[in-house]
């Protein structure tokens, strides 16, 4: 099964407090949480074997007790990322004019931030920013709507095995192991965005943990 959402914009705090300042509807920006995606796709398989599947179905009850009721599922999570915020840094300005949300914006030279080929050393131009001066508020856009963080991908895997017995198979006990980022696929985590810090446009750091496995039982009766 697949969900599909639209273009997805959600205002943050600071956006519903200072409006004039942070919220898209009044200046045409992008709000700090949007993203294209699909967010997830949802698989259940059940295996085709045992009694009255159209495989290994002719083995007496002990066979069919270990091949029947064996199932796969997964959960894929995906999404583009969300716009990146740019932020300068306190220069008398700040507490003023965003009621100490944000930050102070920094400089815009209206030239575009995309790189062709980011990578994590450098996820956008970082000399089209530059601090304002003292107590002037910058021209950036709270977001920049060109620009996004890296995207998000997962993959939660389980194998489950069912094993009914008793009158009228009543009973269950259910084997299951899930791996939760089941390829082990590292999601990029957001760049600096800070104009004033030395790792400006770097990302240093994973958004998601390394592959896990969770193993569980469970009788039903």
């Amino acid at each position: 099964m697949t969900i599909a959402l639209p273009r997805l914009a959600l205002l943050d705090p600071a956006a519903a407090l200072m409006p004039t300042s942070t919220t898209p509807r009044e200046n045409g920006e992008l709000a700090s949480r949007t993203s294209d995606a699909t967010p997830w796709r949802a698989l259940v398989y059940l295996l085709p074997f045992g009694k009255g599947q159209p495989l290994l179905n002719t083995g007496g009850s002990f066979v069919n007790k270990v091949v029947n009721g064996w199932q796969i599922s997964g959960i894929e999570n995906w999404s583009t990322g969300v716009p990146v915020l740019i932020a300068g840094a306190d220069n008398g300005t700040t507490a003023e004019t965003l009621g100490g949300g944000p930050g102070q914006r920094p400089d815009w030279r209206g030239t575009s931030a995309k790189l062709a080929n980011p990578t994590y050393k450098q996820w956008f131009n970082t000399s089209v920013f530059s601090m304002p001066l003292s107590y002037e508020i910058g021209n950036a856009p709270n977001t920049m709507g060109h620009l996004n963080n890296p995207s998000y991908q997962n993959l939660d895997l389980q194998l489950a095995k069912n094993t009914h017995f008793g009158p009228e198979d009543r009973y269950n006990v259910e084997c299951r192991v899930e791996s939760f980022n089941a390829l082990n696929h590292p999601v990029l985590g957001g760049p600096n965005t800070s104009v004033t810090s030395g790792q400006f446009g770097q990302i240093t750091g994973y958004s998601n943990p390394a592959r896990r496995y969770q193993f569980a039982a469970k009788f039903v009766f």
